[in-house]
């Protein structure tokens, strides 16, 4: 499996959404599609999607995802101009997938001294979830560092 982010926009309105595709040989790939959707999708379908029809877009712009043995999980940064709310979603199959709700999990709000989050990745570790992210003060500021939250 892979899967990609794939955006679409009309001024302030679009669709962020994140995609999947299959391969037997990591050189051909096959879009998942789901044939009952409606025509605008007859090609391919999206797995995940955010902000379909909204006014204030806010897109997904950056996303990790994993699988374990309770399934898959995805740990995803969205805004507007730039990335400032982190959310979780999990999923059974790896198509649909459900958030948490607990999400946002963390936003700039909370860490008075980020104005941007960014770049998710987690590690399983000593039976405890680790999320790294970067963070940096603003989004014309390009130094940041690195940050990490464990799941109690």
């Amino acid at each position: 499996r892979m899967y990609y982010l794939n955006q679409r926009r009309d001024n302030r309105n679009g669709l962020s959404a994140i995609g999947m595709a299959t391969s037997t040989d990591r050189i051909s790939w096959t879009k998942y599609n789901d044939p009952t959707t409606e025509q605008e999708f007859t090609e391919s379908d999206f797995v995940k999607t955010l902000g379909e029809g909204t006014v204030g877009f806010q897109e997904i712009q950056a996303f990790d995802l994993w699988q374990d043995d309770t399934g898959y999980g995805m740990l995803f940064f969205y805004g507007g101009r730039s990335t400032n709310t982190m959310s979780y979603a999990n999923s059974s199959d790896g198509i649909v997938w459900t958030d948490s709700e607990n999400n946002p999990l963390l936003t700039a709000d909370n860490i008075s001294f980020l104005g941007v989050l960014s770049a998710p990745r987690m590690i399983y570790l000593d039976n405890k979830y680790h999320f790294y992210f970067y963070g940096s003060a603003d989004q014309n500021r390009p130094s940041g560092e690195i940050y990490m939250v464990v799941e109690e």
